[in-house]
Parts: C-alpha cells; structure tokens; sequence
C-alpha cells in the first residue's frame, strides 16, 4: 500500500509541475507581458479625454444602415488594407475548389452538368485510355499493383447546348468526379468517349482482373440554390461534394499553391492596426435588433426602436403597435429649445430619417410623410427625394397631389438648395437640400453619372450640418445616415458597399473632429439591422473584387432591349467586360439576366448582376433563394455594433437591443421619451 500512495504523490507532483508553466504563463498573459502592440488599445490622447461630469449638449448619431460585423470586415479587408497593399490586384485562386469552381460561401451545393463553354480540353493522362468496346481488355495475372483509375477521355470539340425551353429545368445527371480517398465499394466506370451516358449507370462489367479502384458516384445532391446556374465544373482533384461527405474528405484536400487573400494581405505587416475612425472610440457592444413582430426586422421598426426607445411592428414608424404616437429623441430635443437636423444619402422621407420626425402605421405613404418632415419644423435637411417636394406635373415628380412643398419650405424660412456649390456657399439657419430626385449616387458611379458638381458627400453635408446647428446655445440633435450601404448589401455588391462604408467613415472622422473639440458632444455610431448575411471568406477573391468599376444596378442600366423587350446578350456581355471585368459569361447567366427582363424595378435587375459577381468572387451571403422569399429582402437578424465617444460614453454597455440605447441617449440627453403629448 505504500508504494501504492507514493506512486500517486509522484504523479501528482509530476501533474502540477506539468500545469505550472501554463498556469504562469496564463498569468502573466493576463498582466499584459506577452501582449503586442497590435493587441494593446489605443491609448487616450489628453486632448479626447472627456470631463466625467461633462453635460451632453450636443447628440449626433450617425447611422449606418443594414452595417453589421460583416460588412465592417468587408470593408476593411477591401478598403482599408487594400489601400495599405497596393494598387497592383493579386491573382489569387480559391484555397479549396469547390466543384473546380467557385461559389458562394453557401452551406448547399449540387453537382452542375457539363456546360459547353469554349475551354481547352484537358490533355490525357499518360494512363491508358479505355476502348470504345463496353467490355475491358482484361488484365494479366493478379499483380500486387492495382490497375490505374480509368479516366474519360474529353471529347475534342465541344458541342453547345441548347437554350432550355421554358419551364422547369431538367434534373441535371451526376458526373462522377475523381477523388483520391479510395471509394467503399465499386462503383460504374465513366461512360466511353462519344457516348451519352445514360440517366441510370449500367452495372460494371465483369473483368477477371482485380478489382480496380474506381471513382465513386456523387452523393445525392442536396438543395439546388442554383438551378439557374448551369455551369461547367473545370477538372479538379480537390472537388468538394456535398455537405455528407465532406466530413470524411476533408483530410484528404490538397490545399492549393496559391495564397490566399488573406494570406497575402497579411504578409509583412503583422504589427498593423487598419481601423476606422469609429473603431478608434469606445466599442461597447452588441446589440440586438428584433422588432415587436419579427425576429427580423426593416428599417422603419429598427430606427423607431433608437428614435422613441421601444419597439414597434415592422413597417410602423414611431408608434406602439396599438397606434399610439411615441415622442421621439429629435421632437424631444426640438421641444428644450435644440437645434435639430437630419442628413442621408437616402430620400430625406424614407423610412430611417422618417421614424425620427414623424409617426405612422406605413412607412411606404411617401407624399404624406414628405409633407409631415417639413411640419417636424427640422433645422438642417439634406438629403435625396425631390420627386415627392415638387408638385404633380411637373418633371421629376411622383407627388400624387398638386402640392409643391419647396414652395412651402420657402415660406416657413428654409433656404433651398440643390448643388454642391450651393451647399458649400450657404450661410443660414434653416437648410433644406435636396440633391437628386430619387437616392444620391452610389459613390462608386459618381464619376460615370457626372455628379460631383451636383451632389455633395456625406461628410460635407455632416460639416456644414454642424456649422449651421451648432450656432444655437442649447445644443443640437443630428442624424447622419449612411443608408445605401443597406442599398448595396442588398445587391451582394461588395465593392460598391465598401465605398459606401470608407465615405460614411468621412462622415465618422468629421463629426468626432467636432467632438473632440467640443467637449460637450455626444457621438453614438450604430447600425439599425445587417442585411446579407455578408463575410469575408477564405477563398474571397479579391482580384475579381478590385476589377468592378461600378454599382450591379449601372450595370443593369447598360442593358438594352430588342424588340420583344427582352436584354440583348451582347449588352449584357458588353456591360459586364467594360465595368466588371468579366468577360467569360456563360450562357447560363446569360440567360438568366435575360429572364430579368419583365423586372420593372431597375435596383432588382442590379440584384440578379451583384448575384454572378458574388458567386463569382467567393463572398460570403446568404442564399439567393433566401432574398427572394424575404419581405426585407436580406435583412437578417445579427446582431449589431455600437460604439460611443464623448461624456456619457460609458453608460451604453449595459444596452441589450436597440431601444436600450434610444433610451440610454434620451437619458444623456435628459428628455423624456413615450407617449406623445
């Protein structure tokens, strides 16, 4: 027995002795030892450092609609580091071959039929190549070296094939594909060159030699997302089947040579830090987004929730789902004697500036809340949506009435304007510009619409916002709306999003300069929901990505109709190589933009174009299948970030959901929020 018990105090020894240096080590991780700079925080600059008792007498929110997490990344992985790596575009392939060709970042895949795309067949592998008989030349005596896999031989011209008559594509029939994990038990040997396969493979032929390790058949395949895409799967050894049997495969992938995106941009610079400019201030969390009706929410329920500090149903703005009215954070600021403003690259009606000025059961009644923004008796309002400010008749108008709401901004004391040079020219106290008849341009098609001259961006709006509102003594309440951010999430369109989110952080950068001098302002930088679903994966390409000049719905616009109305393939063709720098369209897709054509809203056209570039390009979103179903059209339920600076900063990281924060704002504001009166 005593041996017994020393053996057990030397392996309890030798236990702790084992866990000593973890243990230390652990410790001495935590006191910040082994910590690089690239992990430290940004230190405080003295002259950022706030007051603890400083009164918040100025609030500005700047709103990036449909910013969640991923689109962050996104951006940065586009924007900040690629600035940081170059103007030249790597060449970069997918680590993984999914199908020898790249797809979305989706959890379904099915096997593709064979397309006739002008490619160069493949050379033959040096092995012998079977006969065109159905029976093998049988093989010698047993020999301990299995015989080679047979491998079919490519047909040397390809055939085209035909245009699919309407209706319901038909069930497309399984190519087997090489693998080099060894099959389970025998499978059907490829069909002879020349010859169609048939739907249901035929039993092997008996031979007298061993058995030879064939290609095993491709699992069955699971929800077809995208039977619209019938395209070619190139030869690869590292194909990826389906969701079954990964598991088993996986091991056995050869990742490819190449590096990837993330390999590259990581390459030499491990000590970098590529922020934005609200990532330099205080993140505190989180947040949820969900509605009182919907797990998911839109954009008028999202922003009522910051606006009034409780939820409502999807489509309502700034009211319970009773009907009750709810004061919100800009009439609660206008009623303690604040100056208030509101700033979008949106329509200055649409949902989000519309929840924080006025309430009502749809937030699509664009003629009546149009009319109700101008009651809100607003300081500053720039923005898109002149069709719904100018009377019934007259060009440029969608008014359903005779009311010309300029006309009447004028007479209440509102200076108007239209252009960037008047923006940059005005010195008033009351501001309403209106840029564009509808949304202002993506950023990324400025340049190809000609609009610099006309329409300002987001920061210069936000600049002259705050000249004008800070004049008052009381304070000011501001909303900054980055809102075709959202626009372009919708869309999959990654790169026009990034330009969307690098201007919105001008904006960041403009109002936190104003900040930081002030002392007394508040900045809050949120999101109201995500749309997409969007990441940044693996095998992103990048190099597809730094190619597209343009927004999917300009390249929509480029398409032009024969006489059945119908896009002519070689518009379509001529868009894609001129502004996305595809020129290998398949018919398929082709043919599927073609089907698009009785599509009257010209943004969802763009949809169907940003679908190819993302599944080309490996971005990571949700199914298009799902966008389609969806009454938001993408919005997804993750949550989002918030981030503060400025007195009062510190008491928004106990905030759960979005109205948390409405009514953690409020509170630094010291209004009260409710019931209107």
């Amino acid at each position: 027995m005593s041996n017994y018990y020393r053996n057990r105090r030397l392996i309890l020894i030798l236990v702790a002795l084992l866990a000593l240096p973890a243990t230390v080590g652990g410790y001495l991780y935590r006191q910040g030892v082994f910590n690089r700079g690239q992990d430290k925080p940004p230190a405080v600059k003295a002259e950022d450092a706030t007051p603890a008792n400083a009164e918040v007498k100025r609030v500005i929110i700047l709103l990036g609609d449909g910013m969640g997490v991923g689109q962050i990344q996104i951006a940065r992985v586009l924007g900040l580091m690629a600035e940081k790596d170059g103007a030249a575009a790597p060449t970069l392939g997918p680590l993984f071959s999914v199908a020898g060709k790249s797809f979305l970042n989706l959890q379904f895949f099915a096997q593709r039929p064979e397309e006739s795309t002008p490619s160069t067949p493949p050379a033959p592998t040096p092995t012998p190549a079977p006969t065109p008989t159905p029976a093998p030349t049988p093989t010698p005596a047993p020999t301990p070296t299995p015989a080679p896999t047979p491998t079919p031989t490519p047909t040397p011209t390809p055939t085209p094939t035909p245009a699919p008559a309407p209706g319901p594509a038909p069930t497309p029939t399984p190519t087997p594909i090489p693998t080099p994990t060894p099959a389970p038990a025998p499978r059907p040997a490829p069909a002879p060159p020349g010859v169609q396969p048939s739907p249901t493979p035929a039993p092997a032929t008996p031979s007298p030699a061993p058995p030879k390790r064939l290609p095993p058949t491709p699992s069955k395949p699971r929800l077809d997302i995208f039977k619209d895409f019938r395209r070619a799967p190139a030869p690869s050894a590292n194909r990826i089947m389906s969701a079954d049997d990964n598991r088993q495969r996986f091991h056995d992938l050869r990742p490819s040579k190449a590096k990837t995106v993330g390999q590259q941009l990581m390459a030499n610079r491990p000590e970098t830090r590529d922020e934005f400019a609200f990532e330099t201030v205080s993140l505190q969390r989180l947040l949820n987004t969900f509605s009182a009706d919907n797990v998911v929410t839109d954009s008028a329920a999202a922003a009522s929730a910051i606006a009034t500090g409780e939820r409502t149903n999807n489509g309502m703005l700034s009211q319970r789902p009773d009907g009750t009215p709810l004061a919100t954070l800009l009439e609660a600021a206008r009623d303690k004697g604040m100056s208030t403003g509101i700033v979008t690259t949106n329509t200055v009606y649409d949902a989000t500036p519309a929840a924080f000025a006025t309430h009502g059961s749809f937030r699509s009644d664009a003629d009546q809340i149009a009319k109700a923004m101008l009651a809100a008796r607003i300081d500053v309002l720039l923005g898109g949506g002149r069709d719904r400010f100018l009377p019934k008749g007259q060009e440029g108008s969608k008014r359903g009435d005779a009311a010309n709401l300029i006309d009447e901004a004028k007479k209440t004391g509102y200076a108007y304007i239209s252009t960037r040079q008047e923006l940059r020219a005005a010195d008033t106290n009351k501001l309403l510009g209106l840029f564009n008849t509808g949304f202002l341009n993506y950023v990324i098609d400025r340049d190809k619409n000609r609009v610099d001259q006309v329409e300002p961006t987001l920061a210069e709006m936000t600049g002259k916002a705050l000249t004008i509102l800070s004049r008052n003594q009381k304070g000011f309440f501001l909303l900054v709306e980055g809102a075709r951010i959202d626009h372009a999430a919708h869309a999959f369109d990654a790169t026009g999003m990034t330009a969307e989110i690098l201007a919105f952080n001008e904006a960041v950068k403009t109002a936190l300069d104003f900040a930081r001098k002030d002392k007394n302002t508040l900045v809050i930088v949120l999101a109201d929901h995500e749309t997409g679903g969007m990441s940044v994966t693996e095998p992103l390409r990048m190099d597809l990505l730094r190619k597209v000049q343009a927004s999917p719905e300009y390249i929509a616009a480029q398409f032009q109709r024969d006489a059945n109305k119908t896009f002519t393939e070689s518009s379509i063709r001529d868009a894609f190589s001129r502004f996305a720098g595809i020129n290998d369209l398949a018919a398929d897709e082709v043919r599927f933009l073609q089907r698009a054509s009785s599509e009257p809203a010209l943004y969802k056209v763009g949809w169907e174009v940003g679908e190819i570039i993302a599944r080309r390009a490996n971005l990571g979103v949700i199914s298009p299948e799902i966008r389609r179903a969806s009454a938001t059209g993408a919005h997804t339920a993750n949550m989002v970030p918030i981030f503060t600076f400025g007195p009062r900063a510190d008491t928004f990281g106990r905030n759960y959901h979005l109205a948390d924060a409405g009514r953690t704002i409020a509170e630094a504001m010291r209004v009260t929020l409710g019931p209107r009166r």
